[in-house]
């Protein structure tokens, strides 16, 4: 290899590596600008990490059991409203039918600082599921399917 090839080889790595550092930094800047812009929208909205949720899925093989059950649950939500959550639902899951199954979802939101979990447990403990009815929560869900 020539003098004037080891060279260029030399030259073209550093300019590759300086191109890649400014690419590195580029990916940083957009990631750093990317979450700010997220974590505003979110701290808005007081969704996680700015504030609780909790999704409730509810499913049998009729869908009107499934229902009958959500609306059961809203008319009797005094523990969720005695710490100021509020009740979305209950309205067909994203993907509504799984396995034969009707999936009907409810999803609560509160503040940070409030006792979700408590109250949760307290409205759903008066709750008997009869035959194949099922009720499931998920504290803070990272999916709602």
């Amino acid at each position: 290899m020539t003098p004037s090839m080891k060279l260029a080889i030399r030259c073209s790595i550093f300019v590759k590596s300086r191109a890649l550092t400014q690419f590195i930094g580029l990916v940083r800047l957009s990631i750093t600008t990317s979450w700010n812009a997220e974590a505003a929208e979110r701290q808005a909205a007081q969704v996680p990490p700015f504030g609780r949720l909790a999704a409730i899925i509810i499913s049998a093989p009729e869908a009107e059991r499934a229902f009958d059950l959500g609306n059961h649950l809203l008319r009797n939500a005094d523990p969720l409203q005695a710490i100021g959550a509020q009740i979305f639902g209950p309205a067909p899951a994203p993907i509504a039918r799984v396995r034969s199954r009707f999936r009907v979802r409810m999803l609560i939101k509160a503040e940070k600082s409030a006792p979700l979990q408590r109250a949760l447990a307290q409205w759903i403990a008066p709750v008997t599921l009869k035959g194949d009815l099922r009720l499931s929560v998920d504290i803070d869900p990272q999916s709602f399917l």
